[in-house]
Formats: structure tokens, C-alpha cells, sequence
């Protein structure tokens, strides 16, 4: 007997499936040293096409249909944007603006490196078919999978320097501020790029300055009304504002409506939020919430989408270790080479290139796009998931080394938590 459900008996079925098999992965890739959120990355892609698919795909079908995915994605993106807000608000300014020199060292050779490598890739590659579709111009081509090497995936990132302590350490704040600069350079980029396939740059330019124009906002005005809506006073009760979720929500959609994906609103507003004892309580209530149901729910979501099926060939296979080989030097190895070249000491710029390196979901989100664009066919999209997926793997380890032999080596060391 098929039993068939829709609505919400199916999003219930949905997200109890997601939640179990997060929960299992996640626990059982902290055994072997991986942050959970890599479990939930490989869930999503286990409950996908590439497993549960190839082996029950009547299963697989009755349980993600493609018409019944919507409001999964919704509750994914909700969830999203409520988690790099909380990452913003939680990152410590006044640290950031310390290592302002090192991060924008970090942020330029962890954007220019991996860009200039992809678009010679992307030169060398334009021809073959198997990876570009005929046709694709080749400024779209170069552009596309530069800023596609570029990416460091910020909502990744910010789950492994969280559940790795690094949040107030000098690894993890040089590798977030550099990471969501390099984010938001590398979303305009992939605006040029599809400006180029429609012949469209004047938008492309404008995407460019409607986002400086936003930051400016933010400043200016925005965090000038924030001191007035949180103050520095312990709430009598959990509530959160309902104007600073609203404000929330509009700086997310304001900066999807621009061309830079809407974590970057929310990142932004969590950094101009002033670090109050009402804004701490806030992110007390929303975080459990929001890691423990929704966020999972966007990770498996993108995971669904993800198919293997054309790492088929010796030949795919070659191109998936040659980009693996281009980003790990071009992003991993140009930010620690940045970051010794700034001062800091050999195993701090270690785990700032390992955390840099970690592309996640948002590579799949800009690999979506270009699939959806007719700019790359279905064999380079599952090497670059490949790419993002082990990059992601080697992030955390390599990261958590990095500070452990630091504290050995140099108790007290800059690389260890930073003094207030």
C-alpha cells in the first residue's frame, strides 16, 4: 500500500526525516572531529537524488517531491537569515576593527587568488562542452566561475567557528570579517556574470552601488534608531522586539532585491546592532530555535538538490581534483600566506586559510544559479559541489589543530582567546 501525503502532513514527515538524520550525522561526524553542521550537509545530500534516490527512489520521490519542497525552502531561509544575524550581533566590533589591517589582507588575497585561478580555469576549460554549455560567452564563463572560487560560505563558516569556540579568538574574527568581505564581493562579481550572459552591466553596476549605499544606511541611521530600541537594561521577560525583527526581515529582502543574497542584510544588521544586555537576551531566545529546527532544515534542503550522478567518468574525476588542487591554493593557501605576510604567527594563519577554505551550501547556492542559467552543465556543477563539500571537511580539523598546537607551543599567544 503507497500511502501518499500532502500539505502539512507532509512538511511534518519532512522536517521529522531531517531533523533524525541531521541529529545522527551531525553526531556521529563529531566523533570523528567534523563540526555537526557537516552532518547536516551530508544528510541533505544522503536524502537527496545521490543515495535515498538511487536506492528507494519511489521512497525518495513520495517524501521530497519536487511541488512539495517550497515551504521547506522557506522555513531553510527563514532560518538562515535568523543565524548569520545572531552571528553578526554575537562577533565582537571593537576586535574586528584591531585586526582591521590583517583582515583586509586576508579578505584581498582570499577573494583576488581563487578569482584570477577560476577565470584561467574557466579560459582554459570554455571549450569543452562537457563543462560549459556551447554557447556560454566566455566573459560569463571567466567571471562566473571566478567568483564561484571565491566563495567562502558565511553560514558554514559561522557554525564552525561557533561550535569550535573560535568566536572570540583572533582565528575566528579574522576569518569571519575577511570571509563576509569576500562574500559580498564575490555575489556582485556573480552579478556581473550574469549580467554578461544578458548584456546587461549597467545592472550589475548598479547591484555594486545600491549595496554600498545600503551598508551606508545601516550606519548612519539604522544603528542610531537600534540604541533607542535596545537598551541597556535586562528585559523583564523574553520577548523580542517585534521592530527589530521586521527590520531584520526588511534588510534581508532589501539586499535579495539588490543582488547579494539576503544573509548579507541580516549579517550587516548584526553587525551595526549596539552589543546591549536587550540584544543579548534576544539572541539568547531566537539561537536554540533557530540551530535546533530551522537551520538544519536549509542544509539538507540545498543537500536535496545535489546530484553525483555525473562523477561518472575518469575524466570528470580528473577535472574534480584539479579544482579541489586550484581552490585549496587559491583561497586555503593566498589567506595564509596573506595573514603570515601581515604578522601573525604560522598556526593562527593556519586556521584562518582552513576557515576560509570552507565553502559549504553557499557555493551550491551560486552553482544553482549558474545551472539555472545554461552557464555550466550538469558535470562541472557536481565538481564544484565536490569541491565545496571537501573543503568543508577539511575546514574544522584543520582549524581546531591549528589552535590547539598554537596553545601548546605559545600559551597566551595571540592566537588564543582574545583579552577584552
Amino acid at each position: 500500500m503507497t500511502i501518499e501525503l500532502s500539505g502539512v502532513a507532509l512538511l511534518l514527515t519532512q522536517v521529522t526525516v531531517i531533523l533524525i538524520a541531521c541529529r545522527a550525522l551531525g553526531a556521529l561526524l563529531r566523533r570523528v572531529g567534523q563540526p555537526r553542521v557537516v552532518g547536516e550537509i551530508l544528510a541533505g545530500i544522503l536524502l537527496g537524488p545521490s543515495l535515498l534516490g538511487a536506492a528507494l527512489p519511489d521512497v525518495q520521490r513520495a517524501l521530497f517531491p519536487p511541488e512539495g519542497r517550497d515551504v521547506l525552502n522557506a522555513l531553510g531561509q527563514i532560518g538562515l537569515v535568523l543565524y548569520v544575524f545572531i552571528v553578526g550581533l554575537e562577533l565582537d566590533v571593537t576586535r574586528m576593527k584591531r585586526l582591521a589591517r590583517e583582515g583586509a589582507a586576508v579578505a584581498v588575497a582570499g577573494l583576488a587568488a581563487p578569482f584570477i585561478l577560476g577565470a584561467l580555469l574557466a579560459w582554459a576549460w570554455h571549450d569543452n562542452a562537457t563543462l560549459f554549455p556551447s554557447g556560454t560567452p566566455r566573459t560569463a564563463a571567466l567571471l562566473f566561475l571566478g567568483a564561484a572560487m571565491s566563495i567562502t560560505a558565511l553560514p558554514v563558516l559561522s557554525r564552525i567557528v561557533k561550535e569550535r569556540g573560535l568566536l572570540h579568538d583572533r582565528v575566528g574574527v579574522l576569518a569571519l570579517a575577511a570571509g563576509a568581505v569576500s562574500d559580498v564581493v564575490a555575489w556582485c562579481l556573480l552579478a556581473f556574470a550574469l549580467a554578461a550572459t544578458a548584456g546587461q552591466f549597467a545592472g550589475a553596476v548598479r547591484t555594486v552601488l545600491l549595496t554600498v549605499a545600503f551598508a551606508a544606511l545601516l550606519v548612519f541611521v539604522v544603528r542610531p534608531i537600534l540604541r533607542r530600541l535596545l537598551p541597556d537594561t535586562t528585559p523583564n521577560s523574553g520577548e523580542i522586539p517585534v521592530a527589530l525583527l521586521a527590520t531584520l526581515l526588511v534588510c534581508a529582502l532589501t539586499t535579495e532585491l539588490i543582488g547579494v543574497h539576503a544573509i548579507f542584510g541580516a549579517f550587516l544588521l548584526g553587525l551595526v546592532t549596539p552589543r546591549t544586555e536587550r540584544a543579548h537576551a534576544v539572541v539568547r531566545t531566537l539561537e536554540p530555535f533557530t540551530v535546533t529546527l530551522l537551520l538544519p532544515i536549509f542544509f539538507a534542503f540545498s543537500g536535496l538538490n545535489t546530484k553525483f550522478a555525473s562523477l561518472s567518468s575518469p575524466a570528470v574525476w580528473w577535472t574534480a581534483l584539479v579544482v579541489l588542487f586550484v581552490a585549496c591554493a587559491g583561497k586555503g593557501l593566498a589567506s595564509f600566506l596573506a595573514a603570515r605576510a601581515s604578522g601573525l604567527d604560522t598556526y593562527t594563519s593556519v586556521g584562518v586559510g582552513a576557515l576560509m577554505n570552507a565553502r559549504g551550501l553557499v557555493e551550491l547556492i551560486v552553482l544553482n544559479v549558474g545551472l539555472q542559467r545554461g552557464l555550466i552543465t550538469d558535470n562541472l556543477f557536481a565538481v564544484m559541489v565536490l569541491m565545496a563539500v571537501s573543503t568543508t571537511l577539511i575546514a574544522g580539523p584543520l582549524a581546531s589543530w591549528s589552535q590547539g598546537r598554537l596553545n601548546r607551543v605559545m600559551p597566551g599567544s595571540p592566537g588564543s582567546p582574545m583579552p577584552p
